[in-house]
């Protein structure tokens, strides 16, 4: 029920939703604030589809993959960022840059957060009534 291609689809459908509320929010900042905002946006979104996808895989897994795939998501998110950050204020684009990287960030996290909550409580619900 609560399995990996189920994480894939809904939080590749958070990130699209969150996408299109930057672009309308930085629309009328022009072109150049656009591509800042999905300088942000894309790094943040897919490590948060594709490293949550693997976490949720690996979850629960004897070994090293879940630990790790954790660590290498945290060290992208913060090598993309900082690159990013560098590359924003050079061209005088940090707000949207900022903006579109940490709301993406906090949203993406937070449903991460929210999935291994649920997911768990569904586990042990159903550890539960099969003990009964």
């Amino acid at each position: 029920m609560w399995g990996t291609r189920q994480y894939l689809l809904a939080a590749s459908g958070l990130a699209l939703l969150l996408a299109v509320a930057w672009v309308l929010v930085f629309a009328p900042g022009g072109s150049r604030a656009l591509l800042f905002v999905a300088a942000g946006w894309a790094p943040i979104a897919l490590i948060g589809v594709l490293g949550g996808a693997l976490t949720v895989r690996f979850h629960g897994t004897t070994g090293v993959a879940f630990p790790l795939t954790l660590a290498t998501c945290i060290l992208l998110r913060l090598f993309l960022g900082l690159t990013g950050v560098a590359l924003a204020s050079i061209n005088e684009q940090l707000a949207p840059y900022l903006t579109s990287l940490l709301g993406t960030f906090a949203v993406m996290q937070g449903f991460e957060v929210i999935w291994f909550f649920r997911r768990d409580r569904w586990f042990r619900s159903a550890e539960t009534s099969a003990a009964n």
